[in-house]
Protein backbone atom coordinates (compact mmCIF):
# COMPACT_ATOMS: atom_id res chain seq x y z
CA UNK A 1 0.00 0.00 0.00
CA UNK A 2 1.02 3.32 -1.18
CA UNK A 3 1.41 6.25 1.70
CA UNK A 4 -0.90 8.69 0.27
CA UNK A 5 1.16 12.02 1.40
CA UNK A 6 4.01 10.17 -0.80
CA UNK A 7 1.88 9.80 -3.95
CA UNK A 8 0.47 13.29 -3.49
CA UNK A 9 4.38 14.93 -2.81
CA UNK A 10 6.37 12.13 -4.45
CA UNK A 11 7.51 8.61 -4.56
CA UNK A 12 10.81 9.59 -3.43
CA UNK A 13 9.71 10.08 -0.19
CA UNK A 14 9.16 6.14 -0.06
CA UNK A 15 12.80 5.50 -1.04
CA UNK A 16 15.45 5.54 2.11
CA UNK A 17 17.67 8.26 0.33
CA UNK A 18 18.99 11.39 2.64
CA UNK A 19 16.22 13.76 1.16
CA UNK A 20 13.90 11.11 2.66
CA UNK A 21 15.36 10.54 5.47
CA UNK A 22 15.71 14.31 6.40
CA UNK A 23 12.27 14.94 5.93
CA UNK A 24 11.02 12.27 8.51
CA UNK A 25 13.70 13.69 11.13
CA UNK A 26 12.35 16.90 10.49
CA UNK A 27 8.68 15.73 10.89
CA UNK A 28 9.33 13.77 14.24
CA UNK A 29 10.93 16.81 15.72
CA UNK A 30 8.21 18.67 14.61
CA UNK A 31 5.44 15.97 16.33
CA UNK A 32 7.81 15.61 19.72
CA UNK A 33 7.71 19.43 19.88
CA UNK A 34 4.19 19.58 19.57
CA UNK A 35 3.41 16.69 22.40
CA UNK A 36 6.52 18.15 24.33
CA UNK A 37 5.31 21.97 24.31
CA UNK A 38 1.45 20.53 25.62
CA UNK A 39 3.28 18.62 28.54
CA UNK A 40 5.60 21.30 29.64
CA UNK A 41 2.77 23.90 29.73
CA UNK A 42 0.89 21.72 32.11
CA UNK A 43 3.70 21.25 34.75
CA UNK A 44 4.74 17.51 33.53
CA UNK A 45 8.32 16.26 34.45
CA UNK A 46 8.69 14.64 30.51
CA UNK A 47 8.36 17.69 28.45
CA UNK A 48 9.82 19.44 25.03
CA UNK A 49 13.09 17.83 25.53
CA UNK A 50 12.13 14.36 26.59
CA UNK A 51 8.98 14.31 23.59
CA UNK A 52 11.33 15.41 21.03
CA UNK A 53 14.25 12.50 22.24
CA UNK A 54 11.67 9.80 22.25
CA UNK A 55 9.96 10.86 18.51
CA UNK A 56 13.80 11.39 17.17
CA UNK A 57 15.24 8.04 18.83
CA UNK A 58 12.59 6.10 17.87
CA UNK A 59 12.30 7.45 14.09
CA UNK A 60 16.18 7.25 13.67
CA UNK A 61 16.11 3.66 14.87
CA UNK A 62 13.66 2.95 12.49
CA UNK A 63 14.94 4.17 9.58
CA UNK A 64 18.29 2.36 10.58
CA UNK A 65 15.97 -0.87 10.58
CA UNK A 66 15.07 -0.07 6.83
CA UNK A 67 18.77 0.94 6.24
CA UNK A 68 19.85 -2.78 7.01
CA UNK A 69 17.11 -4.28 5.24
CA UNK A 70 15.79 -5.75 8.68
CA UNK A 71 12.90 -7.95 8.69
CA UNK A 72 12.53 -7.98 12.46
CA UNK A 73 13.17 -4.54 13.27
CA UNK A 74 15.50 -4.92 15.75
CA UNK A 75 16.60 -1.42 16.65
CA UNK A 76 12.95 -0.11 16.81
CA UNK A 77 11.40 -3.30 19.06
CA UNK A 78 14.58 -2.42 21.43
CA UNK A 79 13.72 1.09 21.82
CA UNK A 80 10.50 1.09 22.82
CA UNK A 81 10.81 -1.69 24.73
CA UNK A 82 13.07 0.95 26.85
CA UNK A 83 11.21 3.59 26.51
CA UNK A 84 8.02 1.13 27.88
CA UNK A 85 10.44 0.46 30.58
CA UNK A 86 11.32 4.02 31.49
CA UNK A 87 7.83 4.98 31.30
CA UNK A 88 6.83 2.13 33.66
CA UNK A 89 9.54 3.14 36.24
CA UNK A 90 8.08 6.48 36.25
CA UNK A 91 4.44 5.37 37.71
CA UNK A 92 4.47 6.11 41.04
CA UNK A 93 1.52 6.19 43.82
CA UNK A 94 1.44 9.51 46.30
CA UNK A 95 0.98 9.33 49.93
CA UNK A 96 -2.83 10.29 48.83
CA UNK A 97 -2.91 7.18 46.80
CA UNK A 98 -2.71 8.77 43.55
CA UNK A 99 -1.35 6.59 41.05
CA UNK A 100 1.26 9.54 39.04
CA UNK A 101 2.86 9.61 35.96
CA UNK A 102 0.67 6.95 34.01
CA UNK A 103 -0.75 9.21 31.45
CA UNK A 104 3.19 10.60 30.85
CA UNK A 105 4.27 7.01 30.29
CA UNK A 106 1.46 6.30 27.80
CA UNK A 107 2.34 9.33 26.04
CA UNK A 108 6.50 8.38 25.92
CA UNK A 109 4.78 4.70 24.49
CA UNK A 110 2.79 6.59 21.97
CA UNK A 111 5.20 8.76 20.44
CA UNK A 112 7.46 6.19 20.76
CA UNK A 113 5.56 4.49 17.96
CA UNK A 114 4.50 7.60 16.21
CA UNK A 115 8.51 7.49 15.79
CA UNK A 116 8.98 4.22 14.07
CA UNK A 117 5.93 4.69 12.01
CA UNK A 118 6.99 7.59 10.74
CA UNK A 119 10.93 6.09 10.43
CA UNK A 120 9.51 3.37 8.09
CA UNK A 121 8.12 6.21 5.88
CA UNK A 122 4.37 5.97 7.26
CA UNK A 123 3.91 9.64 6.85
CA UNK A 124 -0.35 9.27 6.76
CA UNK A 125 -0.90 7.24 9.46
CA UNK A 126 1.84 8.71 11.53
CA UNK A 127 0.36 12.59 11.27
CA UNK A 128 -3.07 11.32 11.97
CA UNK A 129 -2.05 9.01 14.56
CA UNK A 130 -0.49 12.04 16.77
CA UNK A 131 -3.49 14.55 15.75
CA UNK A 132 -5.70 11.89 17.61
CA UNK A 133 -3.29 11.43 20.12
CA UNK A 134 -2.69 14.90 20.67
CA UNK A 135 -6.49 15.69 20.75
CA UNK A 136 -6.54 12.74 23.34
CA UNK A 137 -3.94 14.18 25.67
CA UNK A 138 -5.01 17.68 25.48
CA UNK A 139 -8.97 17.67 25.13
CA UNK A 140 -10.66 14.19 26.72
CA UNK A 141 -9.31 15.89 30.23
CA UNK A 142 -12.09 17.91 30.11
CA UNK A 143 -14.62 15.64 29.08
CA UNK A 144 -13.25 13.17 31.73
CA UNK A 145 -14.05 15.73 34.50
CA UNK A 146 -16.98 16.23 33.17
CA UNK A 147 -18.09 12.05 33.26
CA UNK A 148 -16.75 12.36 36.97
CA UNK A 149 -18.70 14.72 37.66
CA UNK A 150 -21.41 12.50 36.77
CA UNK A 151 -20.06 9.45 38.32
CA UNK A 152 -21.88 7.86 41.00
CA UNK A 153 -18.95 6.73 42.70
CA UNK A 154 -15.83 9.10 44.11
CA UNK A 155 -12.93 8.42 45.44
CA UNK A 156 -11.69 11.11 48.66
CA UNK A 157 -8.43 12.02 50.86
CA UNK A 158 -9.75 13.13 53.90
CA UNK A 159 -7.86 14.01 57.02
CA UNK A 160 -9.38 14.02 60.46
CA UNK A 161 -8.42 15.76 63.35
CA UNK A 162 -8.32 12.84 65.76
CA UNK A 163 -8.85 8.89 64.01
CA UNK A 164 -12.28 9.03 66.83
CA UNK A 165 -14.30 11.10 64.78
CA UNK A 166 -14.32 8.32 62.01
CA UNK A 167 -17.56 7.03 63.56
CA UNK A 168 -19.12 10.54 63.28
CA UNK A 169 -17.71 10.81 59.70
CA UNK A 170 -19.72 7.77 58.47
CA UNK A 171 -22.73 8.77 59.83
CA UNK A 172 -23.02 11.94 58.03
CA UNK A 173 -22.02 10.50 54.94
CA UNK A 174 -25.06 7.80 55.80
CA UNK A 175 -27.45 11.12 56.00
CA UNK A 176 -25.48 12.41 52.54
CA UNK A 177 -27.73 9.29 50.88
CA UNK A 178 -24.34 7.76 50.60
CA UNK A 179 -21.98 4.67 51.11
CA UNK A 180 -18.52 4.12 52.12
CA UNK A 181 -17.23 1.03 49.63
CA UNK A 182 -13.80 1.05 50.73
CA UNK A 183 -11.16 2.59 53.19
CA UNK A 184 -7.55 2.69 53.58
CA UNK A 185 -5.32 3.70 56.40
CA UNK A 186 -2.62 6.11 55.10
CA UNK A 187 -0.06 4.63 56.79
CA UNK A 188 2.20 7.50 56.37
CA UNK A 189 0.32 10.09 58.70
CA UNK A 190 0.25 7.31 61.40
CA UNK A 191 3.04 9.14 63.65
CA UNK A 192 1.58 12.37 62.83
CA UNK A 193 -1.36 14.44 64.64
CA UNK A 194 -3.82 13.55 62.29
CA UNK A 195 -5.88 10.58 60.67
CA UNK A 196 -5.68 10.07 57.34
CA UNK A 197 -7.73 7.54 54.81
CA UNK A 198 -8.41 7.32 51.14
CA UNK A 199 -12.06 6.85 50.91
CA UNK A 200 -14.27 5.27 48.12
CA UNK A 201 -18.00 6.45 48.15
CA UNK A 202 -20.95 5.57 46.44
CA UNK A 203 -23.75 8.02 45.90
CA UNK A 204 -26.43 5.15 46.43
CA UNK A 205 -29.17 8.07 45.94
CA UNK A 206 -29.76 9.69 42.57
CA UNK A 207 -31.28 12.91 43.52
CA UNK A 208 -27.63 13.56 45.30
CA UNK A 209 -26.49 14.33 41.88
CA UNK A 210 -29.46 15.95 40.90
CA UNK A 211 -29.13 18.86 43.43
CA UNK A 212 -25.43 18.43 44.02
CA UNK A 213 -22.26 18.13 41.93
CA UNK A 214 -19.19 16.36 43.37
CA UNK A 215 -17.53 19.72 43.89
CA UNK A 216 -20.63 20.47 46.55
CA UNK A 217 -20.65 16.96 48.04
CA UNK A 218 -16.34 17.65 48.67
CA UNK A 219 -17.68 21.48 50.62
CA UNK A 220 -20.29 20.01 52.50
CA UNK A 221 -17.48 17.54 54.11
CA UNK A 222 -15.02 20.32 54.76
CA UNK A 223 -17.32 22.19 56.44
CA UNK A 224 -17.81 19.81 59.46
CA UNK A 225 -15.75 20.37 62.49
CA UNK A 226 -13.77 17.73 62.84
CA UNK A 227 -12.39 17.53 58.91
CA UNK A 228 -8.76 18.93 58.99
CA UNK A 229 -9.15 18.79 54.87
CA UNK A 230 -10.75 17.04 52.39
CA UNK A 231 -10.34 16.28 48.54
CA UNK A 232 -11.84 14.15 45.60
CA UNK A 233 -9.20 11.97 43.71
CA UNK A 234 -9.09 12.75 40.20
Amino acid sequence: MQDPIAKLIGSWLLNTTIYSIIVRIILSVIIGAIFGYERARRGHVAGLRTYIMIVLSTTIASICDSIIASKFYALSFASIIAISLIGANSITISSKNRIKGLTTTIGLFSVAILGVSLGSGYYTISIIGAVLAMICMALLGKIEVVLKEKSMHMQIHLELTKSMYLANFTTTIRKLGMRISELEIQKAYLNTSLAVYTISIELNNKDVLTYKKHKDIVEALMSLDYVSYVEEIM
